[in-house]
């Protein structure tokens, strides 16, 4: 029961502050209510975790060479923690990291870690906001100015800008539960108290049960913090995203979703201008990354020492 209540803790802190990297910057343009977002984001997190999420997971089982379920509590715990204070903080990190630093410092602590399939999540850090950053300069580039050019009516575009960004929420929803459902469930799935597919539909609904409840927080930072853009560059920044999270959740890469929007909205801030980009918050939202890697493997770490000792 508690293994289940850290996954449920961890799920839920994931939920409340990843789930802004999917809708926010349709939620703050006020293209979409945050309760449609909020409930489609949530039935299409499970869908994508139940349907998508066990390459992770298997990813996750090959990182963690241990069956103790006390260290995976602690690092579930840890991990949760760390992303709670910086959604509290209205700062989007990434679960990954906070997962995989607690994970690297009970490795440390107990000599036993699998180096390997740790390095490919590691180069993930780097790769996945460039890749993003790459993928919207590149559609905002090619595409932006002929949908603009196209379509004249005002009115029509936007109709057509909201339905495009509803489905492509729906595809990013969809991404992120397969996607980072492991970082919720990977450290237990060996522990065999349910099969794959119960670890993944608890994973799931915890990631939603957080977007419902406590995810408008931190929507603003992402949607308008870091740079100001139109409904046109707001669907390209989602699409981007949703593309690259899904791609690295069919290689089963754990990838950050905060690093991909981040990497996202920096590549349409650069065709709009690079005075626009409000650098304070990027450094802002970089520090929190770092904090709350420091944090999570800090406590596991601490704790161990603690009840070790």
């Amino acid at each position: 029961m508690i293994g289940i209540l850290a996954a449920l803790f961890l799920g839920w802190n994931l939920g409340a502050n990843d789930a802004a990297n999917i809708f926010g910057i349709a939620v703050t343009n006020k293209i979409v209510k945050f309760w449609v977002a909020a409930i489609l984001s949530s039935c299409f997190v499970i869908l994508g975790a139940v349907m998508g999420g066990k390459y992770g997971v298997e990813t996750y089982q090959k990182i963690s060479m241990q069956n103790d379920m006390k260290v995976a509590i602690i690092i579930s715990f840890a991990a949760g923690i760390s992303v709670f204070i910086m959604t509290t903080l209205k700062i989007p990190v990434s679960t990954t990291h906070s997962v995989l630093a607690g994970l690297v410092a009970a490795g440390i602590f107990q000599n036993k870690l699998n180096i390997a399939p740790l390095t490919k999540i590691l180069v993930s850090w780097f790769a996945s906001p460039i890749g993003s950053m790459g993928l919207a300069y590149l559609i905002y580039r090619i595409y932006s100015h002929q949908i603009k050019k196209r379509i004249k009516n005002i009115f029509m575009l936007e109709k057509i800008v909201k339905i495009g960004i509803l489905l492509v929420g729906i595809y990013g929803s969809y991404s992120l539960g397969a996607n980072n459902v492991a970082n919720v469930v990977g450290l237990f799935v060996n522990n065999e108290f349910f099969t794959m597919k119960s670890w993944l539909i608890l994973g799931g609904f915890s990631i939603s049960l957080g977007i419902i409840t406590y995810s408008k927080k931190v929507m603003s930072t992402v949607g308008s913090g870091i740079v100001k853009m139109d409904n046109v560059g707001a669907l390209i920044a989602l699409l981007s995203t949703a593309i690259i999270i899904h791609l690295y959740s069919l290689y089963g890469v754990p990838v950050s979703s905060s690093q991909a929007i981040v990497g996202s909205v920096i590549g349409i801030g650069m065709i709009e201008g690079i005075e626009n980009i409000k650098i304070k918050v990027i450094l802002k939202i970089v520090q929190g990354w770092f904090y709350s890697i420091a944090i999570s493997g800090g406590l596991v770490f601490l704790i161990l020492t603690v009840i070790s000792g």
